[in-house]
Order: C-alpha cells, then structure tokens, then sequence
C-alpha cells in the first residue's frame, strides 16, 4: 500500500503487447494504495483478427475526448461513423449479432466530443493508416489504442448514474453501455446481483 503520485508530463505508461498487458491490480478500500497525476494507458489489438465492432471504455475518472486518443483509425464522414454510445431511451429491442444495428446506438460526430467518464463506447476498429474504415475482414496491421488521464485509484468508491426508462416495454428498459472503471480485468465471479448477467 502507499501512494504513487504521476507528476505533470509525467511517463507512466500502462503497456499493452501482444504477450500481455499491463494492470493496476488494487483498486478502492482501506491500505489499497492509490494512483494520482496523468496516466497513460494502452490496449493492442493483433493484426489478422477481425475487423469489427469493439465495446471499449476508458478507465479514469473525468472524460475523454476522441481527439486526444491515438492509434485507432476513427471515420466521421456523411453516413459512416465509426464510434458511438448507446442511448437506453432510443432501444428499439434489437440485439444480438444479426447485423441489424439497435437503433439505441448514437454516433458521436467529430472528434472535439467527448466521451464522459463511465461511459462505454462501440467502435469499428481499424489501423489509423492504410485501412478504409467499416470494409474489409481482418486488420492489416496491428493497433495499439492510447488514452490519457487520472485512473480511478483515488481509494474511492466509483459509482455511475445509470439510464432506466420506466415507460419502455419491460425487455428495453436499463440497458446502459459502462466502461470497466479501472485499469484491469474484472472477474464477475460473485460480484453479480439481481437482474445483471455476466457476458459469456
């Protein structure tokens, strides 16, 4: 336990390679440690898998905006958007990977918006360079996705306000697209409760 401060223009760098990725592994509760200061923190995707819609989020504890993001290709034009957010009070009871897009999803227009803390994002994945976004079967070349900012590793709680919309049809209602709030996976063993299911 103890405290890591990350001065200004400070370099720590939460790697992320095809053999591994780095993790803050204690997170909130007493003699847990924090993190503060600005912090780097990557995801890499290897090239030949699949291009294709990505469920991401960021683990800090202020917003992202998308220009500041680097490694990931991002498309903005006239009818082709590739990042969005998912708006429960638009969900039209379409899931599932048919290729029918629930009309829930609402794209973000440029990259001065930013992605609030929390909240989770769906992106069409492609290497910045040498690729069209939204075509083409595999990456052509590996991606290492790279934000910036304070971890939620304050030794407090973190808690969201989540959208549920009691005048939808009961099978639409509470869906909310969250980003995992830390730097490091999350073993949904016994941390279920009532009405939430762990993704397979």
């Amino acid at each position: 336990a103890g405290t890591l401060t990350v001065g200004a223009g400070g370099n720590l760098l939460l790697k992320s390679l095809s053999t591994g990725t780095a993790q803050v592994l204690s997170h909130t509760g007493v003699g847990t440690g924090t993190v503060s200061g600005t912090v780097k923190v990557e995801r890499y995707m290897a090239s030949g898998r699949k291009q294709q819609w990505r469920l991401l989020g960021f683990p800090y504890s202020t917003g992202v905006q998308l220009s500041s993001l680097t490694g990931m290709g991002m498309e903005f034009s006239p009818g082709v958007k590739s990042v969005m957010y998912f708006d429960e009070s638009g969900d039209n009871g379409v899931y599932g990977n048919g290729g029918v897009r629930n009309a829930g999803y609402r794209s973000y227009l440029n990259t001065t918006e930013t992605v609030s803390a929390g909240t989770g994002i769906a992106a069409w994945v492609f290497a910045p360079t040498g690729t069209t976004a939204l075509s083409g079967s595999n990456l052509a070349d590996s991606v290492t996705l790279t934000s910036a900012g304070t971890l939620n590793e304050s030794g407090s709680d973190v808690s969201y306000n989540l959208s549920f919309t009691a005048s939808l049809p009961e099978n639409k209602r509470g869906w909310n697209l969250v980003a995992n709030p830390f730097a490091s996976s999350i073993n949904f063993a016994g941390r279920l409760r009532g009405g939430v299911q762990a993704p397979n």
